[in-house]
């Protein structure tokens, strides 16, 4: 589900990330959809949104 959607694997420290989106502000429509796929499937869904990026 979440290939599908353009995250990777990060083998060596074991998590699901989103290419492109390290120190940027979470792209909120994006992540919302997700989570809704991911209910859909029968997924329980915590979202734990991070602090905006300070410059």
């Amino acid at each position: 589900m979440l290939k599908r959607h353009g995250f990777k694997w990060h083998r060596k420290n074991q998590y699901w990330y989103a290419p492109g989106s390290r120190n940027k502000q979470a792209d909120t429509a994006f992540m919302t959809t997700v989570a809704a796929d991911l209910r859909a499937a029968n997924l329980t869904v915590t979202a734990h949104p991070e602090p905006a990026p300070t410059a």
